[in-house]
């Protein structure tokens, strides 16, 4: 992960903590920067699973759209 991906996880982690959202279950691709960034938003306080077939899609000129 990049410092500027590593404080944006740790932007998030205060995000969900300022605003009382509690994370319950947590699911990750297999992907090293998905579980990171996982990590670091959770604080390490929840187990998770790594699921092989959660993978980033590319919808190519369709990114971004509704």
């Amino acid at each position: 992960m990049t410092e500027l991906g590593i404080r944006q996880a740790q932007l998030a982690r205060q995000y969900f903590i300022q605003n009382q959202i509690k994370i319950d279950e947590a699911y990750s691709s297999t992907s090293e920067r998905a579980f990171d960034t996982l990590e670091i938003v959770t604080d390490n306080q929840i187990p998770y699973q790594r699921l092989k077939g959660l993978k980033e899609w590319n919808f190519d000129r369709f990114e971004g759209q509704d």
